[in-house]
């Protein structure tokens, strides 16, 4: 029960009024209302509000002690009142009515509590009596208060209700109040914030605004219009409209004063504003309580309006120009007429003076060179000047690499560097915008390049630039269009010419050439086949392959050939028409179109003369046969008499020699003593002629045996076989230095044996002659010119005078002095003639003192020649 005294009742509502009204600020306020109610009016206070979306917020809970205050709130955030509650304040907030429990039972605890959790914390309140009161404006409920009893035991009666209602009303005017107050100055704010954001969108607007008082004069303008009129503000105000215009604005004044007095607009009305500025202007009637304040004036520039008009055509006319020479191009396949009319589309497009096409033409040949087209100025103006190179401003174009779009040429850093002219020659055009664009094929390959020139800087446009890259690939199409048709035109005339020529082939070959169908009937003759058979062209067409080939023979060709899809070749008696005869060599083969045998194809040649001259050469070759027969018993009678001779020689003429130089030796041995030192000497003499005649013999024998003994070819390592020869000749002779160098992995093709004895004979030459070189140097290897195989023994030694070459290679023949250097003048005849057995040849170039180089071919196989490279 609230306290029942009268006074402390009207002192609590007069102490809430006061705080009720004493701030428009009712959240604050119905907080202190809640704290002043406790613990007068209650235990526990809460205020809730009513959202518009639904939502119940609570503004103020409040308890003696603080921590059960925090615990108000908490519960409320932790359990929230749900929309299907069917007490409490959901039920206040969707009826209106107060809620009234003068005694709180558990079991309404226990079906208000979310989990028991829930339950605990709310019974362990000890909540007793509780009223929830709505606070209501004309039926409009704005939420709720909450009075509840509970430690202090007291309970609230029906009469009590009277007086929380009174508090709920109090509290429920205050909140509409502030309501409305808030809205009033929300709503003064908000016109002070139009007219200031008025103010500042017609001041800021892009849009010229000028306001005209009653008598045509300017009272109030905008940035835009300040700037349109190019004058500050405060020259214009006070001013009378068209006195900043030229005569035919200001002859509009009569009409602005019918636009006040019909009050009607006058609308897109246009307004000159400089050569390169557009705009229009509307008049209008500023009304106000049924009265004309003035004329209202709006001034849209309509610049950008116009050139994108300008633009449009421009793209029309720049669309129907591509259009026009897309078609061309698809027509045309005229090469010159092609690059003519690119040339003048991207001259015309780019806004170029002058335009120029350098392209690649290809010859039947297959050469190409370079012509080129000009447009905008005649082609006299350029035939003067060579043809461009590749420099650094030019070849990115011819390279294909990329556009050159340059707004001064003669600025460019690659300008100006290549002789002769470095820059442009005397007499060429000014040129100093600059555009390039490569016309690359489809394939890769670079056709040429449009160049594009203009006297002033700055011309050619990204637009310009685009433009003339998307007609370079129309144009490369068109080209590689062309250079097909050409192509197949040189093709046609070369199929025709082969045609012409394999007619003129068939009809003068002297042999028979003759087609069946498959059906073995003749379908082609040439003239041979008549003249050989005897039949007309006419008569010969349709007869049966019986008719024309020998009937033993024509099926089994015929089988083979159509059926076998083989080649038959043959000889036979073919008939004539008048039944005589004649034989005749024939070629059969399958006729084949689209890969399917057609037919048969036959040649027919007469061999009546091949077999004359057969038969001579036959008698020829027995009588030939029969004289070699003879001449080898002779050769080989010669042989073994040479044989006895050489025997005989080496027998005959080694005895007496044997015997000289056996009692020299002994004279020497026996009567030095008796004899002086001439005697001796002469002895000496005797022995060293006699042992050189002996070696001089055994050569001759040597050299005789290299013509009859027999050859054995085979493949040779012949770097290694003189390697070894040169390692026998170091080890023989350890006091000599000599540098050897030896060309690896060569090969060859011969007799191991004779090579090797031609090789010892060269390098003993070299490394004899090499004796009195302080640094000696001996050299084999292998060259290949003009596809032939050339090795070579070269050395640093005495050399010799090629005045006396040609005794070179002769048996005996020696160009050096005996006591210089030792030999018998065999060596080289030895080397002449093993070399010429294997069909080879050798020679030599030397200088007296700076040594000698001796070549010598072999027969050469395709492994020879991969060894040198």
């Amino acid at each position: 029960m609230i306290n029942e005294t009268a006074e402390i009742r009207l002192k609590f509502l007069a102490d809430a009024s006061q705080l009720l009204s004493g701030s428009l600020d009712y959240e604050t306020t119905l907080s202190n209302v809640a704290h002043l109610s406790v613990p007068v009016c209650a235990d526990w206070c809460a205020v809730d509000m009513f959202e518009k979306d639904g939502r119940i917020r609570r503004l103020a809970v409040v308890h003696s002690d603080s921590q059960k205050t925090a615990l108000g709130f908490e519960l409320f955030e932790k359990y929230p009142p749900q929309p299907s509650d069917a007490h409490g304040l959901v039920l206040v907030m969707k009826t209106g009515a107060p809620q009234f429990y003068p005694e709180i039972p558990d079991e309404l605890l226990v079906s208000t509590a979310f989990d028991p959790e829930h339950l605990e914390i709310i019974r362990s309140l000890g909540m007793k009596s509780a009223i929830v009161m709505p606070m209501k404006v004309q039926n409009r409920v704005l939420g709720a208060i909450t009075l509840v009893f509970a430690e202090s035991d007291r309970r609230y009666r029906a009469k009590d209700l009277d007086f929380v209602y009174d508090l709920a009303s109090r509290a429920a005017l205050a909140i509409e109040n502030a309501r409305l107050f808030t809205e009033a100055s929300e709503s003064v704010l908000r016109e002070k914030e139009s007219a200031a954001v008025l103010n500042i969108l017609l001041m800021s607007a892009p849009v010229a605004f000028a306001f005209l008082d009653r008598d045509l004069r300017y009272a109030r303008v905008n940035n835009a219009f300040e700037k349109l009129m190019d004058k500050p503000r405060d020259e214009v105000i006070g001013t009378i409209f068209g006195s900043h215009y030229a005569q035919d604005v200001r002859d509009l004044n009569l009409d602005l004063m019918e636009v006040m007095k019909s009050r009607r607009p006058l609308l897109n009305i246009p307004v000159h504003a400089g050569e390169t500025r557009h705009s229009l202007a509307n008049y209008f009637p500023v009304i106000s309580d049924n009265e004309v304040l003035g004329i209202g004036v709006l001034i849209y520039d309509i610049t950008d309006h116009k050139n994108m008009e300008q633009k449009i055509r421009e793209q029309a006319r720049i669309n129907e120009k591509l259009h026009e020479v897309g078609l061309s191009l698809t027509a045309e396949l005229n090469l010159d007429r092609i690059v003519q009319t690119v040339t003048d589309a991207a001259t015309e497009l780019s806004g170029a003076q002058f335009g120029a096409f350098f392209y690649n033409v290809l010859k039947e040949d297959g050469e190409a060179y370079t012509l080129y087209c000009i447009s905008g100025v005649p082609r006299e103006k350029f035939s003067q000047f060579p043809m461009p190179r590749n420099t650094k401003i030019f070849a990115p174009t011819f390279m294909g690499e990329r556009i050159v779009r340059l707004d001064d040429v003669t600025r460019d850093g690659n300008f100006g560097h290549n002789a002769p002219y470095h820059g442009m020659p005397a007499g060429h055009l000014p040129v100093r915008s600059y555009l390039a664009v490569p016309v690359i094929s489809r394939t890769g390959e670079v056709l040429g390049g449009l160049f594009f020139g203009h006297e002033k800087p700055g011309v050619f446009t990204e637009s310009a630039e685009k433009l003339v890259a998307g007609l370079a690939p129309q144009a490369a199409i068109a080209i590689d269009n062309a250079r097909l048709f050409d192509t197949a035109n040189i093709s046609r005339n070369r199929l025709q010419s082969q045609l012409n020529f394999t007619d003129a082939l068939t009809k003068s070959l002297g042999e028979g050439l003759c087609a069946f169908d498959q059906d073995r009937k003749v379908i082609f003759v040439n003239p041979a086949t008549t003249r050989l058979l005897g039949w007309s062209h006419s008569e010969l067409m349709g007869k049966d392959l019986t008719e024309v080939f020998p009937a033993d023979e024509n099926t089994a060709v015929w089988n083979k050939v159509l059926h076998q899809k083989r080649m038959v070749e043959g000889e036979s008696t073919f008939i004539r028409k008048d039944g005589s005869s004649f034989p005749a060599s024939y070629l059969a083969a399958p006729f084949v179109e689209k890969e399917s045998v057609q037919g048969v194809v036959i040649t027919i040649r007469d061999i009546t003369e091949t077999r004359r001259i057969q038969d001579e050469l036959q008698r020829s070759r027995e009588e030939l046969e029969q004289r070699v027969v003879e001449r080898t018993v002779n050769l080989t009678a010669a042989n073994q008499e040479l044989e006895a001779f050489s025997y005989s020689v080496s027998h005959d003429l080694r005895s007496p020699l044997r015997s000289i130089d056996g009692f020299s030796q002994a004279l020497l041995e026996d009567y030095a003593d008796k004899l002086d030192a001439e005697g001796q000497d002469s002895l000496q003499r005797i022995r060293a002629a006699s042992q050189k005649m002996g070696r001089i013999i055994d050569d001759l024998l040597n050299l005789s045996k290299l013509t009859r003994t027999q050859m054995r070819t085979e493949r040779i390592h012949i770097s290694e076989m003189v390697q070894k020869i040169l390692d026998e000749f170091r080890s023989s002779d350890k006091s000599r230095q000599v540098e050897t160098l030896v060309q690896e992995r060569l090969l060859a093709t011969g007799d191991s044996s004779l090579l090797r004895i031609a090789l010892e004979n060269l390098l003993s030459n070299a490394w004899k002659f090499t004796g009195k070189q302080e640094k000696a140097r001996i050299v084999f290897g292998a060259e290949r010119i003009n596809g032939e195989i050339i090795y070579f023994v070269e050395d640093n030694g005495a050399g010799f005078n090629m005045q006396y070459g040609s005794k070179l290679f002769g048996a005996f023949q020696r160009l050096h002095q005996a006591h210089e250097f030792s030999g018998t003048g065999i060596g080289l005849a030895t080397v002449r003639r093993i070399i010429h057995r294997h069909g080879g040849r050798i020679w030599a170039e030397s200088e007296v003192g700076r040594g000698a180089k001796f070549f010598f071919t072999l027969p050469t196989t395709h492994t020879d020649k991969e060894t040198v490279r």
